[in-house]
């Protein structure tokens, strides 16, 4: 990768790529590409590959994602290959522009285009209905993964912050909850794909703040729970969490309101190539009658349907 491709709705910093590039050690090209030579070598040897030749930007950014380490890289990679197939609901059949309409009614869940000085980009998760009686987490987690994969096809990110704004979450809302789902959806973004989390904000004035709180920590590992900060309001982001020209209006920042911006940012990830990408990586998975490694379901991912192993950066 020579540059970061022009994205109409992603803003980037000046010499992003050369400074994420600088942090995991990669200020010379030459090596970038000998240990992108030797991943690429490594994924062709994977008999249990449904694919065994990725595009090789998707695969530095996947790399960068593991700080750098292409062993993490390798691993990283079979473990999302293999949730492809073990959970072929998060992953298949996407009809990006139906299948979220009734979830935006009730959610917003968007990509800031902005990504902070250190080129951390910020995911920005609202509640905002006043029902939800239709809400499912399989929605949400998948329309998370069609945004995870926009960025390792658009972006070029240090890593991530998420703000989830659970003002407007109620008892309707906490009975829809379904822990399983929670658990392999977080997992699926923080392990699978690699996300490194710098840090969660929740924004919360809601009674049910110590139910959301109980049902996020029994699904994440010990190293991001403690990356959690809660905050009473909007307000508190700008004051010395997260620069004004970063957020949109509503937050007190100098960006479009929040609609406005949910707006863009699913009209981008509804990008003819993205629909593309979002059926291609479907294919992307494993053929465990082709592995060596007849344990790997258990020892890495842990038995289908529990997630028992994690690891964050």
């Amino acid at each position: 990768m020579n540059e970061i491709k022009p994205n109409p709705y992603l803003v980037f910093n000046k010499n992003q790529l050369q400074e994420v590039r600088k942090v995991f050690g990669y200020e010379d090209v030459r090596v970038l590409n000998q240990v992108l030579d030797g991943i690429e070598q490594w994924i062709a040897k994977q008999n249990h590959f449904t694919v065994r030749k990725f595009d090789r930007d998707y695969l530095e950014r996947f790399l960068m994602y593991c700080k750098g380490s292409a062993e993490k890289t390798k691993h990283k990679l079979d473990k999302l290959c293999t949730a492809r197939f073990l959970l072929k609901e998060f992953f298949s059949n996407f009809n990006m522009k139906e299948e979220f309409g009734t979830l935006f009614t009730m959610a917003r869940i968007i990509i800031l285009p902005k990504p902070t000085t250190d080129h951390h980009r910020i995911f920005l998760f609202e509640f905002h209905g006043d029902s939800y009686a239709q809400y499912t987490h399989m929605s949400t987690a998948r329309y998370w993964i069609s945004l995870l994969e926009f960025l390792l096809t658009q972006d070029y990110a240090a890593g991530a912050i998420w703000v989830c704004d659970a003002r407007k979450i109620n008892y309707e809302l906490i009975t829809k909850m379904n822990p399983l789902i929670v658990q392999k959806a977080i997992t699926i973004v923080t392990e699978t794909y690699a996300m490194r989390l710098q840090k969660i904000y929740l924004i919360n004035s809601s009674r049910f703040l110590n139910t959301l709180l109980m049902m996020l920590k029994q699904a994440l590992p010990e190293k991001l729970k403690s990356r959690i900060e809660v905050l009473g309001s909007p307000e508190e982001l700008v004051e010395g969490h997260i620069d004004r020209e970063l957020l949109p209006a509503d937050y007190g920042g100098h960006l479009k309101c929040i609609a406005d911006l949910a707006d863009e940012s699913f009209k981008a990830v509804c990008s003819e190539a993205h629909i593309l990408r979002m059926r291609t990586a479907a294919a992307e998975a494993t053929n465990e009658a082709c592995r060596s490694h007849t344990r790997f379901n258990q020892d890495i991912l842990g038995m289908p349907g529990s997630f028992k192993t994690f690891s964050v950066d």
